[in-house]
């Protein structure tokens, strides 16, 4: 059965992974970017971790832990990642979620994930995931491969500028089709130009389409 990609607010919301290995660094280092509170716990961490914590140092957003497994550590988690090589251990974590209603991913075992934790590509606001449901990691990461190569570098800006204007454009425009057509030109013009709009030229597409000279 496939899964729905949800798009949901982490910003502050609190993660735990266990483990402390090269797939809880993969877990970590992607949702850092995304303002989630990540609280990883393990016997031992891999280089890759504890540069990670050296590198945002002075910064909450990321803490490591050392010891065994304890239920208390799920108290207040939106989400958790069993990352661990003890299989039965991930199975425990994933029951448990299950029994707090807690999102669980656990690593190499889809059949106790409750969500998939998908392959991305991030540019700025505009993000793309990939998942095969589980099936096969290979797949994903060739389809992000093949993606990333279509998003011009300027995309993750111009959706910014979009989202600026947006207010503008709504207040000027009454009907949907007059926003959309005027959305368009702006992001039309911007691909020609490959980087966002001036102010100037942001006023004269809007102008234009509003017959008006002036806001």
């Amino acid at each position: 059965m496939a899964y729905f990609p949800f798009f949901v607010d982490l910003q502050d919301k609190k993660c735990f992974i266990m483990g402390g290995g090269e797939v809880a660094y993969r877990k970590a280092a992607a949702l850092l970017p995304f303002g989630a509170h990540i609280y990883i716990k393990a016997l031992t961490y891999c280089e890759k971790l504890t540069s990670l914590k050296n590198t945002t140092k002075g910064q909450t957003k990321l803490t490591l832990a050392y010891g065994t497994f304890e239920e208390a550590d799920l108290e207040g988690c939106q989400f958790v990642i069993a990352a661990t090589d003890d299989r039965a251990l991930n199975r425990k974590i994933a029951e448990l979620c299950k029994e707090k209603n807690i999102l669980i991913n656990t690593v190499d075992d889809k059949e106790l994930c409750s969500f998939y934790f998908p392959s991305l590509i991030k540019q700025d606001e505009v993000v793309v995931g990939i998942s095969s449901g589980g099936n096969s990691p290979v797949l994903t990461q060739k389809i992000r491969r093949t993606v990333e190569k279509e998003i011009p570098p300027y995309y993750g800006a111009l959706n910014a500028q979009l989202g600026a204007v947006r207010e503008r454009v709504q207040r000027r425009f009454e009907t949907e089709a007059e926003r959309k057509s005027c959305f368009t030109e702006i992001f039309e013009a911007g691909c020609i130009k490959e980087r966002p709009l001036t102010a100037e030229e942001l006023d004269t597409i809007i102008n234009r389409h509003s017959g008006r000279e002036h806001d």
